[in-house]
């Protein structure tokens, strides 16, 4: 590990000294790659005894990476934290537990258990305040009484936003690596590929040993950089050290092995060109001196925008070498009128999900209610009105019957949509429950894009073409779900040989199988027996209502 990762340790006794019993709230000030998910677990198990740890963390990718780096790292016996002193992991106590969770998987286990057995609770990148992350707070502020630690940027207003919530709470701050010089441009680049490649190549000829992170706004940009500094270092007869590997999602195969033989190498320079998926990822080299930024990232809807101040200061803590430096490739002007902070996910997406699930809780009134960002009065309208029409609240905001008799998924499984959560409770009063199950369980596995396996080879199109249209029925696309599902499905999960011969997504419709157990289960249905054309007729009237939109 590299010293930005370790520099909690310097500051570790501070936390672990006054975490004691109570509900007290902790405000843990760090960037990322300070590695709090790893080593707040490992500084709590080696002070206290019968530790059971939850540590939130804002992907799925990200729970399994650190639930498996935790269990290997527990397992060295010294590992340096510094060039004076050593960790003795293996006095670590046998009954100590830690599991990672999303903010979805943690209410997904909290709806499912009622409480929170947990002695200690690490929420991580609370900056990032997306709508199940604060509902999570939110939770935890009402019925958890055991220490909990809140980690975000060590920006004012990240700090702010959490203090403002949690009063009262012990703020400690930790230190990363200090970034020596930072660089803006003198003038707005008319070229931004131009710019990096200039900025890149110079960097590699004129600094001393390190390696260089860029950050770039498109896979198109990152592919277009990395021609042009491989044209450029070979023109100039300076490439044989430098290797410039590519850094975004979706990554094939090839280029991920090039990545990886790139960050292992020891020796020379590598020259990472990525785009802002690379701000949180903690496993990139130990030697990062330079960080070029654009300052741009690309919108959800795929639009190029500018970042915020805060991802440009995390972009910036990516040095992990003393006498770090980081280009901004725009004027300090610029970077003065960027934002600070995303606005919180509640201030603009809809809320009809997280009411449902509120309402589902027993909250009775969702106005007084304490969260961190309060939700705005034009989208709550919004959502009443939603889930008012889906039938699942009354005139006067209550939870109908209907709402009710499913309120166990609202509260275990709360991002599923509410006109699905509104299907499956109007289902059980038509007799069609299991078909229902079916076509809801297909849809969150991806629908019917992902449903149907389309090969590469042009002559098998066709074949493909004229089987899938043998599942196609008049009554619609999600009939159609319905009637692929049981084929495969009935009585139990086909063969991988019967999906490759029907070009059907067999990880797909055995994942759809897993999340219709699933619903099942927790709504605890089991087979209904009823006429097969009443079953149909009552599907029929549902699907129309809730999924035609």
């Amino acid at each position: 590990m590299n010293l930005a990762q370790w520099s909690i340790i310097q500051n570790g006794a501070k936390i672990v000294a006054h975490m004691g019993t109570g509900n007290n709230a902790y405000i843990i000030a760090c960037y990322s790659n300070s590695r709090p998910a790893v080593m707040l677990p490992l500084l709590i198990q080696m002070n206290h005894t019968n530790t059971n740890i939850a540590v939130v963390v804002h992907t799925e990718t990200a729970a399994k990476r650190y639930s498996k780096e935790i269990e290997e790292t527990s397992k060295v016996a010294d590992t340096p934290c510094s060039s004076q002193c050593f960790l003795q992991w293996d006095s670590l106590p046998i009954d100590s537990k830690c599991t990672y969770f999303t903010p979805e998987s943690f209410l997904k286990a909290f709806g499912q258990q009622q409480e929170i057995p947990y002695t200690h609770i690490i929420v991580l990148d609370t900056h990032e305040r997306l709508q199940w992350g604060e509902t999570v707070l939110a939770v935890l502020k009402k019925v958890y009484t055991g220490p909990l630690v809140l980690c975000c940027s060590p920006l004012p207003k990240a700090i702010g936003y959490l203090q403002d919530f949690y009063e009262g709470a012990s703020i400690i701050a930790l230190q990363d690596i200090e970034v020596v010089d930072m660089h803006y441009l003198d003038h707005p680049s008319c070229n931004l590929v131009d710019t990096a490649v200039d900025t890149a190549v110079n960097i590699s000829s004129m600094e001393g040993d390190g390696h260089i992170i860029m950050f770039l706004s498109t896979r198109e940009e990152v592919l277009l950089v990395i021609r042009g500094i491989n044209d450029r270092l070979q023109s100039q007869q300076k490439g044989g050290d430098v290797s410039v590997v590519p850094f975004y999602k979706a990554m094939k195969r090839e280029e991920l092995e090039e990545l990886y033989d790139a960050l292992d190498k020891r020796g020379g320079r590598t020259i990472i060109v990525a785009t802002a998926m690379a701000q949180d990822y903690t496993s990139l080299p130990p030697d990062i001196k330079y960080v070029v930024d654009s300052g741009l990232q690309t919108s959800q809807e795929g639009k190029q925008i500018w970042a915020t101040k805060l991802d440009c200061e995390i972009r910036a803590n990516r040095v992990s070498s003393t006498g770090g430096k980081v280009y901004r490739l725009f004027t300090e002007e610029m970077f003065e009128d960027l934002i600070d902070m995303c606005p919180a996910e509640v201030m603009v997406d809809k809320l009809d999900q997280v009411v449902l699930y509120w309402l589902s809780l027993g909250v009775k009134n969702i106005l007084t209610l304490e969260t961190p960002s309060k939700y705005p009065q034009r989208l709550l309208s919004s959502a009443l009105t939603t889930l008012h029409h889906a039938s699942l609240i009354s005139n006067d905001g209550q939870l109908t019957r209907v709402a009710q008799s499913v309120s166990s998924l609202s509260i275990c499984l709360p991002f599923i949509p509410t006109r699905f959560i509104a299907a499956i409770g109007h289902s059980l009063s038509e007799s069609c429950t299991s078909q229902i199950l079916s076509i809801v369980a297909m849809e969150l596995a991806g629908g019917l894009n992902e449903a149907y396996y389309t090969p590469k080879e042009v002559v098998k199109r066709e074949e493909a073409k004229n089987i899938h249209a043998l599942f196609q029925v008049e009554e619609g696309p999600y009939i159609t779900l319905l009637n692929i599902y049981e084929s495969a499905c009935t009585p139990k999960l086909k063969h991988t040989r019967w999906f490759v011969e029907h070009f059907l997504n067999y990880q797909m419709i055995r994942m759809a199988t897993n999340i219709r157990h699933e619903l099942a289960s927790v709504i605890g249905v089991g087979a209904v027996n009823a006429d097969k054309d009443e079953q149909m007729t009552g599907c029929l009237e549902i699907v129309k209502r809730y999924f035609d939109e």
